[in-house]
């Protein structure tokens, strides 16, 4: 009876000895997977067993994990939420299951995969993508492979939002696509592949040629091994109004019903393999027009509240209009057939700025010149009418 007591007090001074000394390290905690978390930790001296716990940081919700009677020193956790942060306790238990040591961490399992849900060739040199958005995902990295080649190029972009472009990319090229998400613990699982062919690119050499007063001509070089071409016509004056779209196997095409005095974008794409065309190579094209005038003059009679507008001849143009607005914008004007005409005013001291817009038979050109004059100041006379008092000329 003595011995066994002597026996029972000497483990419990050894349990004593190992709980001073013990002290518990987590080595690594890395996620090999989404569901998972792979725990190392050192040995602890007088341990008989130890136990893991996994609490998701911040949830009551989520349940705990817990695993018992671990024997060795490392452990791969199932069952995880993926992308979420876990703290990672670790106990180590002598033989009489007396606590030695504790210790935790803080790890992230990784992100759950995204899948790319879009992949459209927007140039011959660009590819817009979207893709599906997971949990615990900080980044997410796109991966651009070439199909073909003895040294296929591969490219590589980073985002933080679920869409993105992918420039600099080689023209009629086709690409293998797939996506990582990614966090501090790593990347997720790899997506699914999505391939796409870059556009083809545009012809080059594009002029425009006038052949009458609403047609011209457009023409361009050809482009190796593109059997279809789409030419485009935009009013740029009209930015609601959808470009004219026509298609063509020559390189050359003739566009009619352009009005006067507008500005007209002109571009020219190549259709690919599957009739979809890429970027157009563009130009600005001008209709007939006429220039405005490059100086105005005022002489304004204080006497009989008149204005005597001049300016300069114009090329083309059959009449022309003087426009005269006060600070309120309330305007005057007068026309003429010829290089002046006479505005009367209404308002004593007010300023006026003058502006001249030339007319032609198809279109208007208004200057950007202008001229500034002031009336004469406002006098109630004993007869109680109001007359422009003039104290000086102007302009």
């Amino acid at each position: 009876m003595q011995e066994f007591c002597s026996s029972v007090a000497l483990l419990f001074l050894l349990q004593i000895q190992y709980g001073v000394a013990a002290d518990c390290n987590i080595v690594s905690v890395t996620s090999p997977s989404a569901s998972a978390l792979d725990v190392t930790w050192s040995s602890v001296a007088g341990s008989s067993y130890y136990v893991l716990d996994l609490r998701v940081v911040n949830s009551t919700i989520i349940p705990q994990i817990k695993l018992e009677n671990i024997s060795f020193t490392q452990r791969q956790v199932q069952g995880l939420r993926a992308g979420h942060v876990y703290q990672v306790t670790l106990s180590a238990f002598d033989m009489l299951f007396y606590p030695l040591c504790t210790v935790s961490k803080i790890a992230m399992t990784v992100p759950a995969g995204s899948q790319i849900t879009s992949a459209q060739a927007i140039s011959s040199t660009s590819v817009k993508f979207a893709w599906s958005t997971v949990t615990g995902a900080e980044s997410y990295i796109l991966f651009l492979v070439e199909t073909f080649g003895s040294s296929p190029k591969e490219y590589n972009r980073t985002f933080t939002s679920s869409s993105g472009e992918v420039d600099g990319l080689t023209p009629s090229t086709s690409y293998d696509c797939y996506i990582y998400s990614s966090n501090s613990a790593g990347r997720g699982a790899k997506s699914t592949i999505k391939t796409v062919i870059t556009l083809v690119p545009p012809p080059t050499g594009v002029k425009i040629i006038a052949t009458g007063k609403s047609t011209a001509r457009v023409t361009w070089e050809p482009r190796n091994k593109v059997l279809l071409y789409q030419v485009s016509v935009k009013d740029n004056g009209n930015p609601d109004k959808p470009p004219v779209l026509r298609s063509t196997s020559s390189t050359s095409m003739e566009i009619s019903n352009l009005d006067p005095c507008s500005t007209y974008s002109v571009g020219v794409s190549s259709f690919n393999l599957y009739l979809v065309p890429g970027e157009p190579s563009a130009v600005t094209y001008n209709t007939t027009s006429i220039d405005g005038v490059t100086t105005v003059s005022v002489d304004y009679s204080c006497s009989i509240n008149m204005v005597t507008v001049t300016w300069d001849l114009v090329s083309g143009a059959t009449k022309y209009r003087a426009e005269a607005v006060d600070s309120t914008g309330a305007s005057l004007n007068c026309t003429s057939n010829s290089t002046s005409c006479q505005i009367t005013t209404r308002k004593c001291g007010e300023n006026y700025q003058v502006r001249v817009t030339a007319i032609s038979a198809d279109c208007e050109s208004v200057s950007n010149v202008t001229s500034t004059f002031e009336t004469g100041e406002d006098r109630l006379l004993l007869s109680f009418h109001r007359l422009c008092f003039c104290t000086y000329m102007l302009f």
